[in-house]
């Protein structure tokens, strides 16, 4: 059997994962680990096949869980190499899909990691870094991630970039924001704070609870990467979502004018993100919201009955007390009242959940997502360990388009 590895996700328990702290630089090293580096690194013990099995030893705790992707290398035979998603784990043991490969112990020296998203960096600077895909069918757009200060870093796009401060069309422009925050503390210093990244090689997402030691069922959900366009041959269809004011502090109810992540309504003049550029091609970035598929439509002031957020004060009971189901569907980009597409990876729930749905369980999809499993990232209010029921989904099994 075939196991897509399309999609990976990280998180900050997981052994040998990065620590995101209040301090510069930062939230650089977990974007390097999980998009572009991997982790966890260790030399196996020995790797062995039966009935079409792989079981891979490694001498101390490894950060591999269910459903993550492996990375294998200097195994002899060479099909047991490669990335190879994770069918059950030990304490020291992990095992992946070995079909077509005869029963035996591997030879060599066999290395396995966390695989990384499928990013590269290719430029830098001192806590400055620009990502870019390294899918040939991406829109090759810039991220430029400048991670200088304590408690926030600040991420703008670009069409293209000659060295890491100097870049053409830049995504939103100055003149819609003069910064973009991705909070990361709510206070400078080294404690440790909660962090989940979902992604492939084309698409980011990523979770952060500014409390120390927080809860990893809170936290804002922040994105940026290439969405499924409508538009033909779309050229442009990069979309980043951020906030314009810090809000790595707060721990109330959202202002009008701040994004608190995936799971939270946006309203018509209230866009918590940007396209590259309109679906027409022409000129700079453009204003983007996130709409719910089927249960929320724009209106003159809003969204009208039925915009609930995610998980929270929804539409539906949950389960769904006619079939027993958990209801999902797919999250839109709209561009100004213009349905430019959707966005890769995340799910919304139109149903209420119960406060603490825990985080990254596995779900065994069904309907047009059967065979795959999703997962839930809960986001809340950054700088507070309560959760409020505030879920999005993942499709954690892939591909997103």
């Amino acid at each position: 059997m075939a196991y897509n590895t399309s999609v990976k996700f990280f998180h900050s328990g997981m052994a040998g994962a990065p620590s995101l702290t209040g301090t510069a630089g930062a939230f650089i090293a977990m974007l390097d680990a999980c998009l572009k580096d991997g982790f966890g690194q260790q030399t196996a013990t020995s790797l062995i096949v039966s009935d079409g099995v792989a079981t891979l030893t490694v001498p101390s705790t490894h950060p591999f869980e269910v459903h993550t992707v492996a990375l294998v290398a200097g195994a002899t035979p060479t099909g047991l190499n490669g990335e190879k998603r994770v069918l059950s784990r030990g304490s020291n043991t992990i095992t992946f899909d070995a079909t077509g490969i005869a029963d035996g112990t591997a030879t060599g020296t066999i290395t396995v990691k966390l695989a990384p998203a499928g990013w590269t960096k290719p430029l830098s600077g001192t806590n400055l870094a620009a990502y870019q895909s390294n899918n040939v069918a991406s829109t090759k757009t810039y991220l430029r991630v400048d991670d200088t200060a304590a408690q926030n870093a600040t991420v703008r796009a670009y069409e293209s970039m000659s060295d890491i401060n100097t870049g053409i069309g830049p995504c939103p422009t100055f003149g819609q924001a003069a910064s973009v925050f991705w909070c990361k503390a709510n206070a400078s210093g080294g404690a440790a704070r909660p962090w989940i990244v979902v992604a492939d090689d084309k698409t980011m997402w990523i979770k952060v609870c500014t409390v120390p030691n927080g809860s990893q069922n809170c936290g804002i959900i922040y994105g940026a990467g290439d969405f499924a366009s409508r538009k033909s041959g779309d050229a442009y269809n990069f979309v980043l979502f951020g906030t314009t004011v810090d809000n790595s502090t707060v721990s109330s109810s959202p202002a009008a004018n701040q994004y608190y992540g995936l799971a939270h309504i946006d309203y018509l003049g209230q866009y918590s993100g940007w396209v590259m550029r309109s679906y027409t091609g022409v000129g700079g970035a453009a204003f983007a919201y996130k709409q719910n598929e089927g249960y929320c439509v724009p209106s003159a002031t809003g969204l009208t009955t039925g915009a609930y957020e995610s998980g929270a004060a929804g539409l539906v009971a949950y389960p769904n007390p006619v079939d027993n189901a958990l209801l999902l569907t797919r999250y839109l980009c709209n561009e100004s009242g213009a349905l430019r597409g959707q966005l890769r990876g995340p799910l919304y729930c139109p149903q209420t959940l119960p406060s603490g749905f825990t985080a990254l369980t596995l779900i065994d999809g069904v309907g047009p997502l059967s065979g795959r499993k999703i997962a839930p990232v809960n986001g809340n209010t950054p700088n507070t360990s309560t959760p409020d029921g505030r879920t999005v989904f993942f499709d954690l099994t892939g591909p997103w388009e």
